[in-house]
């Protein structure tokens, strides 16, 4: 008997389990958008934050001083902000923020998980023209600070330009002139999970029960219940990434996305599990973010509830308890019912 419902058990589970929850979200003749939480394989972002250069023959009889300032000839965004040094050769120098590493985007916020990894562009535009016959630029430095706040970071590009004089073949002249491009990005920090999950197994004799509090801030629990008779797993994810490619720095995201999946442990009220019987489990709790998978650390707190004198059979109690339950989930969850 006991054989058999556990048959139907694995039969009963709301969904087949997957090496990720998000895999049956994935045709895998196109390329994947989803991804499960704490995943960022997807994101692949060049990063060269090296000092650039570009260069531009400037005509004022032709006007074309306005192409010199449009940032997306240069392979900035159109709200990149150039800053004029009008200086000999020199138009200008930018510094934009084009995203952090793990960029986030959740209700109208953008989230990171270490502010310090950020990717961005910075460069010059040199030019020839009218305007250059007497001074030239021989030699230049810059030196990159960032600044990391609470709530924002900033990167600054300290640039100083050498200048020479070279008019009517005198050079001895020299000019320096220092300019310091900036850009700041406005972040939030996904709080961290407590990882430190107390548990309760209670041993009613013919079945356990388990209480596993959820931490805050989590997308996802993994539970998974080992003993040498058997295995029981419990997951749920109620969100899941997506890949951001409207613009050329790719991001994710998070998505609400509904994954319930369980074998061998059936849930059973808010934070409440039930077991079958067993003197040997051992227990693991997987966490998941946004931005990474916890191990949690566990404390498990054992007690037995004396057996009540029933004239029912509590082995076939379980049976019909152990079968029935994920049933009516699964209908509830599928037909709404």
């Amino acid at each position: 008997m006991k054989l058999f419902v556990a048959i139907l058990m694995c039969l009963a589970v709301v969904q087949v389990a997957t090496a990720g929850y998000t895999d049956e979200l994935w045709n895998e003749s196109e390329d994947r958008v989803y991804y499960d939480c704490g995943d960022w394989s997807g994101v692949s972002n060049a990063k060269d934050i090296s000092f650039g250069s570009h260069y531009y023959f400037y005509s004022k009889h032709r006007k074309n001083g306005r192409y010199m300032f449009t940032p997306t000839n240069w392979g900035y965004p159109s709200d990149a902000k150039l800053k004029s040094v009008g200086f000999s050769d020199i138009a200008w120098t930018c510094v934009h923020i084009r995203g952090f590493d793990k960029t986030l985007n959740f209700d109208g916020e953008v989230y990171t998980d270490d502010p310090a990894k950020i990717n961005y562009k910075t460069s010059y535009l040199r030019y020839k023209g009218w305007s250059t016959r007497y001074w030239t630029i021989y030699h230049m430095d810059h030196s990159i600070s960032k600044t990391v706040a609470d709530g924002g970071v900033t990167v600054k590009n300290k640039i100083t330009f050498y200048g020479k004089h070279s008019r009517s073949g005198k050079s001895d002249k020299k000019k320096v002139v220092h300019s310091t491009p900036a850009d700041t990005a406005k972040y939030k920090k996904w709080a961290s999970p407590n990882s430190t999950v107390t548990c309760l197994l209670i041993n009613h004799s013919n079945y356990m029960t388990l209480k596993v509090p959820t931490p805050t801030n989590l997308t996802g629990i993994r539970i998974v219940a080992e003993s040498e008779n058997r295995t029981a797993i419990y997951e749920k994810h109620t969100h899941c990434l997506k890949l951001n490619t409207s613009k050329s720095f790719v991001t994710c995201d998070l998505v609400e996305y509904e994954y319930h999946h369980f074998e061998g442990i059936v849930p059973f009220g808010s934070d409440m599990y039930l077991l079958a019987s067993e003197p040997d489990y051992n227990f693991t709790v997987t966490l998941f973010t946004p931005f990474e998978t916890v191990d949690g650390d566990i404390s498990i707190y054992k007690t037995a509830v004396p057996p009540e004198k029933t004239r029912v059979k509590m082995d076939t109690v379980w049976d019909v308890l152990y079968l029935l339950v994920p049933i009516s989930l699964t209908w509830w969850l599928i037909w709404g019912v």
